[in-house]
């Protein structure tokens, strides 16, 4: 989910990896943080508008967001390779991958992109998985290519969501 969800931030001599997910998956992050052992103690949380909303009796801002930014300066070129990259959202880097890192790699980008659901089959009346994700053109064919040298050989399509990407 590292691909989906954060980004490499370059400032005043240090790279730091940004992981920001909506409010609802906190766990995540906490667990991620715990996974890797941060000892920091600082989560950000962005709010959606400058309002607040009253929890428990207290006043709160109302957040959507919350992230996680770490020093990751020694680790920064196994990032890069795995395609995290400094403004991502604008250039994309195919991610170097061990194939059978693959399948965990497409997870997490569902997970944090995407989405698996089952659509009507116009001509057969059955149920049919799907996978949509929101990304860049050549994240698509790379996924696209990876599935069909893993043997996949179902139905495929790239389209253009108005004002949200590929």
């Amino acid at each position: 989910f590292l691909y989906a969800d954060g980004c490499l931030i370059y400032n005043q001599n240090h790279y730091y990896l940004n992981l920001e997910i909506a409010l609802k998956d906190e766990q995540h992050l906490l667990h991620f943080a715990k996974f890797i052992e941060y000892e920091g103690n600082k989560i950000y949380y962005r709010t959606k508008k400058p309002r607040v909303i009253a929890i428990n009796g207290n006043q709160l801002p109302e957040t959507y967001a919350c992230s996680l930014s770490i020093n990751v300066t020694d680790i920064k070129d196994s990032l890069i390779n795995y395609g995290i990259i400094p403004k991502k959202t604008y250039n994309w880097q195919q991610p170097v991958l061990n194939k059978q890192l693959f399948p965990n790699f497409l997870r997490g980008l569902i997970d944090g992109d995407g989405c698996v659901s089952l659509v009507n089959s116009s001509t057969k009346k059955t149920l049919n998985p799907s996978i949509y994700i929101v990304s860049k053109p050549e994240l698509s064919k790379y996924i696209i290519s990876e599935l069909v040298n893993a043997g996949y050989n179902g139905t495929h399509s790239i389209f253009k969501i108005k004002g949200k990407g590929y």
